[in-house]
């Protein structure tokens, strides 16, 4: 695994955004993406984590680095739910084209994705309004 020697510490940040310590979680999750830039899902979690706190300029910035790595990277497994939650952010942001966008990437890896067709509905709904 690429990013072994720092997969405990991301395991335990994870833990930590999850069991409500998001301020320990993001400080871990800081020096994973500043020692590795292409750990998309440290990436992730430190964007699920500014956006459990309200910092949603952050967590977009992060969502979106995450959604860029994971499309661009040679994974055997892709994963959807980044995407989706990208998506999300940007549907609750009326950023529409842009969640429009995420929505579809998850679609593309998880065609009948019901969450991602919810949010398709919604912004596609809303650009049209």
């Amino acid at each position: 695994m690429k990013y072994k020697d720092s997969f405990k510490e991301f395991e335990n940040a994870r833990n930590l955004r999850i069991t409500g310590k998001v301020t320990n979680s993001i400080e871990i999750l800081k020096k994973l993406v500043e020692k590795h830039p292409g750990f998309y899902l440290a990436h992730f979690n430190l964007g699920l984590a500014y956006d459990k706190s309200n910092k949603y300029k952050l967590a977009e910035l992060h969502y979106k680095k995450a959604s860029q790595i994971e499309s661009d990277g040679d994974l055997p497994v892709r994963d959807p739910s980044i995407h989706n939650t990208y998506g999300y952010l940007l549907l609750r942001q009326r950023k529409y084209d842009e969640a429009k966008e995420e929505y579809l990437a998850t679609l593309k890896l998880y065609p009948g994705h019901p969450k991602a067709l919810n949010g398709l509905q919604c912004a596609i709904e809303a650009l049209t309004e």
